[in-house]
């Protein structure tokens, strides 16, 4: 099912920051979309059961994955994670998403090959 996320709107202003195409820190005007289920490719290139999208108008570029996008008080809605196709407008994962895989960390890993 479609839902909307309550603090957004289809057009409420939004900055998408980065640092596309391995270059300076960039900050793109965008307008944040509404969050949506859907389904998705996962990387292996398999058909994902679905997941929830936060969807944004705005240039996305190589090099912005990972960084957040922000509403007109600073406030973070979202992390980009992939450029729509045939389009310079992206998807983010929704907060929620970000906590609950946050929550779910386990410790520190230990490798051999770090030197202290």
């Amino acid at each position: 099912s479609r839902a909307t996320a309550p603090a957004m709107s289809r057009t409420e202003p939004a900055a998408i920051l980065g640092y596309p195409l391995d270059g300076p820190y960039v900050v793109t005007a965008g307008r944040l979309g509404t969050t949506a289920r859907v389904a998705a490719r996962d990387a292996y290139g398999r058909v994902d059961v679905g997941r929830s999208v936060v969807g944004f108008r705005g240039e996305v570029q190589r090099g912005n994955s990972g960084g957040p996008v922000v509403d007109r008080d600073g406030n973070v809605v979202t992390t980009v994670f992939a450029r729509r196709q045939d389009s310079d407008d992206g998807y983010g994962v929704p907060n929620g998403a970000v906590r609950n895989a946050l929550a779910n960390v386990g410790p520190q890993l230990e490798t051999a090959c770090v030197a202290e």
